[in-house]
């Protein structure tokens, strides 16, 4: 009964090689890892307190608060520029 599973499975894996497909650690899960550690060296390194004036507020911050605060808001106003793009297109 076992045997049966067995061989279907390696069956279903030499199907998946024979396809290109591999049966490894997926690309996109390293790309993460690295992205995941590079983001804690930033970090680490980024601890210094650091003073941000906009208008009429004032904060004393991390640097790499700051600069995660404008990557966020540089990302969301992208995709809003780009959605009012799509909409102009229809």
């Amino acid at each position: 009964m076992y045997e049966d599973h067995d061989r279907d499975r390696d069956r279903d894996r030499d199907r998946d090689l024979v396809r290109g497909e591999s049966t490894g650690v997926s690309p996109t899960l390293i790309g993460l890892i690295v992205v995941a550690i590079l983001a804690v060296v930033f970090i680490v390194q980024n601890q210094t307190k650091t003073e941000v004036e906009f208008l009429f507020w004032t904060l004393n911050t991390d640097v790499w608060v700051a600069i995660a605060i404008a990557l966020a808001l540089g990302a969301v106003l992208g995709w809003l520029a780009m959605q009012m793009v799509r909409r102009r297109r229809r």
